[in-house]
């Protein structure tokens, strides 16, 4: 039961943090903390007591079986297992941020609301991290850990396609602008974010959780209609991340997925192949809403959305199918193709005569081995693969030579930014000036431009915080390299490398909501985690020699 409430808390936590502007402004993040942050404190308590107390019940029994039950209870307590979780880097920086934003507090800092704001965002995190953890440790909590992942991806993307076809009214959610270098198709999407660069790393983020979720998905081979949904998210994550026009996202996006694409070399082909035709339905989508500068027609322009959709679903399945058929289901990797030969010792006569060696020549190959040629249907699909992707970069290249100049946009006033962001470092290098710093920017302005928000999570941390904000990346680090060993899992590790990458070019980590993410990617990463048991087999379990 208290399991099925710590999942509804989490859900209400990230619903409310979609529908209010990914918890940007101060009154909604104070609204979200007093609903939802001290019921997941109160109910994970719950939880980290009641493994003790069944511990001290089972060692006040005394016996040999009792002992042994309680020595296992105190090492599956919380307090021992949470330090082992790849969530633990991300509880540290949460209390080390409050403690320290607590301490300016007292001390006076420049700006006491945003003090404030910061103590009450990282009390948040820490209450979330704590209840994703706790819901890890079940069966039942992984189902609503990934129900709380994949609902909040198809709520922030579904809604924002929704409004571009204007059957949702979202007045914010599309940013229109009349400057090229800032937009070439006059409109960019933003979403229930209202703002078009956080909310493209956001869907990069989900994009690649799903795509390299795809090999083990058609690999198990469960069938057309599940193998169909695998892809079916692809279309959608790409068609809004290639609407915010946002060439940070569009980076982080490309190097996290070259990371993983390097560490799946077994899945590599198989996974390019199978996303060929839903990213080139999201081209040719996109080409077609840019054109109509986000506001097309309303049935035409679902029916394209829809045909495209299905299509690239069908396609990306069959092209997957073409590469998984020239190797049976289930089989192993191809030996060597000098096989060692087999020995057998007569040993029971070894007194009488010399043992007898007998070779299994059969397995010896003395001609050279023939190349291995994929066969035709496999070439085939390569083959559509590439043409797939080449129409995917002309539909996507016509409309954004505009936005691939690097003098253009705001690429200048973001560079005169970080100068002055420097200087304001620089008057308080050892420990920040608490929350909200840069809002003085003003006071030494080299250049004119308007950001209230410096364009770079840690650099903010640097002007709040200063040198102490070192730790914060050190455990942000620690958390990405949990999650690699962790989960060993592409799918689980590319979305944070992602939003860790555009973080550094934008104010990403101002949402809450975007934090909320990232904790759900590290607690997620404990679901493929194998089990102790599994890990580590009953050696009188093992069958005799």
């Amino acid at each position: 039961m208290v399991t099925g409430i710590l999942g509804i808390l989490l859900l209400t936590m990230l619903g409310m943090g979609c529908l209010q502007t990914g918890l940007f402004f101060d009154h909604e993040m104070y609204g979200v903390a007093a609903v939802t942050g001290g019921l997941c404190l109160a109910a994970s308590a719950v939880l980290a007591v009641r493994p003790a107390a069944e511990g001290s019940k089972v060692l006040a029994a005394g016996d040999e079986a009792g002992l042994a039950a309680g020595q296992a209870a105190i090492r599956n307590h919380p307090s021992t297992v949470i330090m082992r979780s790849a969530v633990m880097p991300l509880l540290l920086l949460s209390i080390m941020m409050t403690a320290a934003y607590g301490f300016h507090l007292i001390s006076g800092p420049v700006s006491v609301q945003g003090t404030q704001r910061e103590m009450t965002h990282w009390s948040l995190c820490a209450a979330a991290g704590l209840t994703a953890w706790r819901l890890s440790r079940t069966e039942g909590g992984r189902s609503w850990l990934r129900l709380a992942w994949h609902g909040t991806g198809a709520v922030l993307c579904g809604s924002a396609l929704l409004a571009v076809y204007g059957v949702l009214e979202l007045p914010d959610a599309i940013l229109r602008t009349a400057d090229p270098a800032i937009s070439a198709a006059g409109a960019r999407l933003g979403g229930l974010l209202q703002y078009p660069n956080t909310f493209g790393a956001v869907m990069a983020a989900f994009l690649l959780e799903r795509l390299f979720a795809l090999p083990g998905a058609l690999q198990r081979r469960t069938g057309l209609g599940r193998e169909a949904a695998a892809l079916l998210p692809l279309l959608p994550y790409a068609a809004a991340l290639l609407l915010t026009e946002s060439r940070g996202a569009w980076l982080a996006a490309a190097l996290a997925a070259a990371a993983g694409l390097a560490a799946e070399r077994r899945g590599a082909a198989l996974l390019l192949a199978a996303a060929a035709a839903p990213f080139a339905g999201a081209a040719l989508l996109y080409r077609q809403l840019a054109e109509a500068q986000l506001a097309p027609a309303v049935l035409p322009g679902l029916l394209w959305l829809a045909g495209l959709w299905a299509g690239g679903s069908i396609a990306g399945r069959w092209l997957a199918c073409g590469l998984l058929r020239s190797q049976p289901a289930g089989a192993a990797p191809p030996r060597a193709h000098l096989a060692p030969p087999r020995v057998r010792l007569a040993s029971s006569r070894a007194h009488l005569a010399p043992p007898r060696v007998r070779l299994a020549s059969s397995r010896v190959r003395l001609a050279p081995p023939r190349a291995h040629l994929a066969p035709p249907r496999a070439r085939l699909a390569l083959l559509a693969s590439l043409l797939l992707y080449a129409v995917a970069a002309v539909a996507i290249g016509s409309q954004i030579h505009t936005r691939l100049d690097p003098q253009g946009g705001t690429m200048a006033s973001r560079l005169f930014m970080y100068r002055d962001a420097w200087q304001l470092f620089q008057q308080s290098p050892w420990f920040g000036q608490g929350g909200d710093t840069w809002r003085t920017y003003s006071f030494l302005q080299s250049q004119p431009y308007a950001a209230a928000e410096v364009h770079s999570g840690y650099l903010d941390w640097l002007l709040n915080l200063g040198l102490i904000s070192a730790a914060g990346v050190a455990l942000l680090l620690w958390t990405l390299c949990r999650a690699v060993s962790v989960s060993r899992q592409a799918a689980q590790w590319t979305p944070l490398l992602a939003l860790l990458i555009h973080s550094a070019v934008d104010f990403d980590w101002s949402y809450g909501l975007v934090w909320l993410i990232i904790i759900l990617l590290a607690a997620n990463g404990e679901t493929s985690r194998p089990s102790a048991a599994q890990a580590s087999p009953d050696p009188r379990s093992r069958p005799p020699r």
